[in-house]
C-alpha cells in the first residue's frame, strides 16, 4: 500500500455555481466543489476525502484538481484531505486507514471587528507555526 500524506499543500476548496440569479448571486443547489492543490508526489495519483469519506480520485498523475460533491453541513465545516497514492491503487477506498484527525488541526476561527468587511468572493490566506 502506497499512501501518502506528505507533499502536497495549497489545498483550495470552491465551490461551483450552479447558475447565476436575477440579483448576480450566484446558486448553488448541486454542492458542487472544485479541490486544488500542488503536491511534490510525482508518478502519483491523488484522492480528496470529505469528512473522512471518500469522495473521488484523479485519473493520471500529473491531474491537480478535481470537482467533488461536497457534503452539506450548516452545524460545522466540511473537512477536505487530499493523499496520494499509487496509480494502481488510485481505485480503493483508504478511508479506514486515516484516522482521527488531530484536535484543533486544520481549523481557524476569524473575528472581524463590526466596522471591518471582507469584499464579496474575497479569500484569506491562514499561516501556521505550528502552535510555536
Amino acid at each position: 500500500m502506497s499512501f501518502v500524506r506528505t507533499g502536497i499543500e495549497n489545498v483550495r476548496v470552491s465551490v461551483l455555481p450552479d447558475g447565476v440569479a436575477a440579483d448576480g448571486q450566484g446558486a448553488t443547489i448541486s454542492r458542487a466543489a472544485l479541490v486544488t492543490w500542488r503536491s511534490s508526489r510525482t508518478g502519483m495519483c491523488h484522492q480528496v476525502y470529505t469528512n473522512g469519506r471518500f469522495a473521488g480520485a484523479t485519473l493520471d498523475a500529473e491531474q491537480r484538481q478535481l470537482v467533488i460533491h461536497a457534503p452539506s453541513s450548516f452545524a460545522s465545516a466540511v473537512r477536505v484531505e487530499v493523499v496520494a497514492v499509487a496509480p494502481q491503487e488510485a481505485h480503493l477506498d483508504f478511508s479506514g486507514v486515516l484516522g482521527q484527525v488531530a484536535a484543533g488541526s486544520g481549523r481557524v476561527r476569524l473575528v472581524l471587528l463590526r466596522s471591518q468587511a471582507l469584499p464579496l468572493a474575497a479569500t484569506a490566506n491562514i499561516y501556521c507555526d505550528h502552535g510555536t
